[in-house]
């Protein structure tokens, strides 16, 4: 069959399926429902439930990684719950930082401690010696304990470089600070305000003051042509 736009098919007439709808009584046919989605919401609308119903719920729905979900399915089951991972990730290390007292600041800077101070030269002050590591200043102490501050009686304390070793701090009495292990790990090797209130001006000051010694020094002995980059890299390392 042609017509104006081309050719169309054929139309048959089926007598067999006329003579069916005919006996069958005519029924509108319903629009079809919307299809619940079977996925949990975190906050349900106030038409699927109320306010009382829905807080009762939310206390003891299961926690998914420390939220807590609502469950929406039907029969009420519980959905199940992923742990939050722990593998590869870093936890921040969080201290309680609290100034101190100029007191304690006096007593925890060990620049302070004379015995200390006339030790480290007699036994540390010759040259090609490296200074008095915070190691052998922990041994120190262990062995005179009535110069650690009664501040740190009772909790694990670092011996801290004021001026960081990798930033061109020394192994030196008059650069090193007691203070808890957890804040020396908040501090690291950052100069910063937070840091500089806490040992205080008086401490802070003769730390910089001797490393600026220090440097000058060198300056005048130090021969700056032998370097190497590459084979006095390990020189730059951090050592304890």
């Amino acid at each position: 069959m042609f017509s104006k736009y081309g050719m169309v098919k054929k139309e048959t007439f089926d007598e067999d399926a006329a003579a069916v709808k005919l006996e069958r009584p005519h029924s509108p046919v319903a629009p079809p429902s919307p299809q619940k989605s079977t996925t949990s919401r975190f906050f349900p609308t106030t038409k699927e439930l109320d306010v009382d119903t829905f807080l009762d719920e939310f206390k003891h729905e299961p926690a998914v990684c420390g939220r807590p979900r609502t469950s929406r399915s039907a029969g009420k089951i519980p959905v199940q719950t992923v742990p939050p991972p722990t593998i590869g990730i870093r936890t921040p290390t969080y201290a309680p930082i609290l100034d101190l007292k100029k007191d304690q600041q006096f007593a925890a800077y060990l620049g302070n401690v004379a015995p200390l101070m006339l030790h480290a030269r007699e036994r540390y002050g010759q040259p090609g010696s490296g200074g008095m590591t915070t190691r052998q200043v922990r041994a120190w102490l262990n062995a005179h304990p009535e110069f650690i501050p009664a501040h740190l009686a009772g909790i694990e304390w670092h011996v801290d470089h004021i001026i960081g070793d990798n930033v061109g701090g020394h192994n030196w009495p008059a650069n090193y600070f007691l203070m808890p292990k957890n804040v020396n790990l908040y501090f690291g090797a950052w100069l910063t305000l937070e840091k500089r209130r806490y040992v205080g001006i008086p401490a802070w000051s003769a730390a910089t003051g001797f490393t600026v010694w220090a440097t000058q020094k060198a300056r005048a002995t130090l021969p700056f042509g032998a370097y190497d980059p590459i084979e006095d890299k390990f020189l730059s390392k951090r050592s304890r």
